[in-house]
């Protein structure tokens, strides 16, 4: 807080011309990028997807009836609601924002991997199979004793 109430009193408290002169301060863009870079990310993580696309996920899960999907898509949103109240009240503010941050990242990238991999199954597969025999030749190679000549 003394840092808002120190760019306050430095930059002044109105107009944009002020706003643009507290973006001067290199830990000020820090900040802004840092937010905007969260935000960014969230986008990446596909929860708007679900949200937008939930009628037609439904609809393909076998829940007919536009009403129906509509429904269900409200039950979602209240039950997400109620996991991230849960989550932000007992597990956030016992192992911190910036570990959770972090741990989530991890989770994310291990899922997306794996989604990949999954996705690419065939391909994955023979890629893997083709640089172990490389690397198996390699180590083989390296091993065998030299011959004297």
């Amino acid at each position: 807080m003394d840092t808002v109430n120190d760019n306050r009193d430095r930059f002044g408290e109105g107009g944009m011309l002020s706003q643009w002169k507290a973006l001067r301060t290199p830990s000020n863009r820090k900040r802004i990028f840092i937010g905007v870079a969260v935000f960014i990310f969230m986008q990446f993580a596909g929860s708007n997807a679900i949200n937008y696309y939930s009628p037609r996920i439904f609809k393909s899960v076998g829940l007919t009836g536009s009403s129906t999907s509509l429904y269900a898509t409200g039950i979602y949103g209240i039950v997400r609601l109620v996991c991230v109240i849960i989550a932000m009240h007992f597990v956030v503010d016992r192992f911190g924002r910036k570990n959770m941050l972090m741990g989530g990242a991890v989770v994310m990238l291990i899922a997306m991997v794996s989604a990949t991999a999954t996705a690419l199954n065939y391909t994955v597969n023979i890629s893997l199979t083709l640089l172990l025999s490389v690397v198996h030749r390699r180590i083989h190679q390296n091993c065998e004793p030299k011959r004297r000549q």
